[in-house]
């Protein structure tokens, strides 16, 4: 399996630290977790625990490292839809990015905004 080649905190490359998790692609720079993290035996990343409580978490952003379980997920998180879920501190650029996508398909098929439910 390939790990992705940028920490998800900061976006930058380098040496860096991969989650053991089965499936999780995650990577991080040490520096940037902060705190005590050891890179002996399997490490899980803090994708995977609650924000709130460190308990397992079950809603993930699919933007940043911010999760949350389901106790604490109200008012956190959002879904958008197809298994996406978005904190508050990504909402508005991901609802924008959508609503440009969608408006941008409109276009492409002939300019029908109101037909596509976009006003």
């Amino acid at each position: 399996m390939l790990h992705e080649d940028e920490c998800y905190i900061c976006g930058d490359g380098g040496e860096l630290l991969m989650c053991d998790k089965g499936g999780c692609l995650k990577c991080y720079h040490k520096d940037c977790l902060g705190g005590d993290v050891t890179s002996r035996g399997k490490w899980i990343c803090p994708w995977h625990f609650c924000d709130d409580c460190g308990k397992w978490a079950n809603i993930l952003c699919t933007e940043c490292p911010n999760s949350y379980c389901k106790a604490h997920a109200s008012g956190q998180i959002t879904e958008l839809g197809n298994g996406i879920h978005v904190c508050c501190d990504h909402i508005m650029t991901r609802k924008k990015t959508t609503q440009n996508h969608q408006t941008e398909e409109v276009e492409k098929d002939g300019g029908e905004a109101a037909s596509a439910g976009i006003e």
